[in-house]
């Protein structure tokens, strides 16, 4: 021991506290993830064939498809006066709206093709092939005219989606 030097030493812990924060990052953005795919107001249809999911598809594109209310599709758009009077326009109560987590508006039936003509073809770029390899899962709601629903997932086939997916609650089986 020498004399006359105090030996407090302190770790640094910028190191950890940076691995701590990138973690932090890391889980709020896999619970914005999750959250996208879910959507509580559609009110998915039960059925006898659906099974639970054994694994998240890796490359999905989720189609949320709901009937438009005005009070629902405010508090989507956080107030937004402005957002809010171009839906009105697009809109009628109780009419198919398609939500897509990542954009902004909700489309009609008729503007689902050119987004998916774009997601196609951005696809097919991407893709060391050249074919399409998304995944597109569908979410509609119970209270839709399904023959709109398969309307749709033909939309997306002839657009170059090969694997599609109808999601459904399992009925309980007594």
């Amino acid at each position: 021991m020498t004399a006359g030097h105090d030996t407090d030493t302190e770790p640094d812990l910028t190191a950890m506290l940076d691995l701590v924060m990138q973690m932090l990052m890391f889980f709020i953005i896999c619970a914005q993830v999750i959250k996208s795919e879910k959507n509580e107001d559609v009110k998915l249809p039960r059925s006898d064939e659906a099974h639970v999911i054994s694994a998240p598809d890796r490359e999905s594109i989720f189609i949320n498809l709901i009937p438009y209310r005005e009070d629902d599709m405010a508090r989507r758009l956080s107030g937004d006066a402005k957002k809010m009077e171009v839906v009105k326009g697009l809109f009628q109560p109780g009419e198919p709206c398609i939500l897509i987590p990542g954009e902004e508006y909700p489309l009609t039936p008729r503007e689902l093709n050119p987004w998916l003509q774009k997601k196609a073809e951005l696809a097919q770029k991407l893709s060391p092939d050249g074919k399409v390899h998304k995944v597109v899962v569908m979410r509609a709601d119970r209270n839709l005219d399904y023959a709109l629903v398969f309307r749709l997932l033909k939309l997306c086939k002839a657009n170059g989606f090969r694997d599609l997916k109808l999601r459904a609650i399992t009925s309980v089986k007594s």
